[in-house]
């Protein structure tokens, strides 16, 4: 995974550590929390997969917003996961009618365990 942020002021390294991902065969997994962060991905490279931040910076407040209007900006074919904030059903729904693909979900699996988590996102039980 590359972090869009980790390279906001270094274009060139951003470009060379997506070449050298590929050239090992790795597919790359790009990170966003922000349009000026997605249109500078979508000017220097073209990858496959992009991981939309829920949480913007300097929040702790999940804003899915924030993914349902960075989706409309990636380009049709790509893989969209979505990563923040996601706890229960309805968002996974809201989420999937979007057009995210997967979601990445937070420590809370691990304390409430899987197949609890797995209840809750299905809509069975509660947290």
């Amino acid at each position: 995974m590359l972090i869009a942020q980790a390279f906001e002021d270094d274009d060139d390294r951003f470009a060379e550590m997506q070449a050298v991902a590929a050239n090992l065969g790795l597919d790359v997994v790009v990170e966003v929390a922000g349009e000026d962060e997605l249109e500078t991905v979508l000017d220097l490279l073209d990858p496959d997969s992009f991981l939309i931040q829920n949480v913007r910076p300097g929040s702790r407040e999940a804003d899915f917003e924030q993914t349902f209007s960075l989706i409309e900006e990636v380009p049709a074919g790509k893989v969209v996961l979505s990563e923040g904030g996601v706890r229960n059903r309805d968002q996974v729904a809201a989420l999937e009618m979007a057009g995210v693909d997967a979601v990445i979900l937070g420590d809370w699996v691990r304390k409430l365990g899987i197949g609890l988590t797995l209840d809750v996102l299905r809509g069975d039980a509660r947290e």
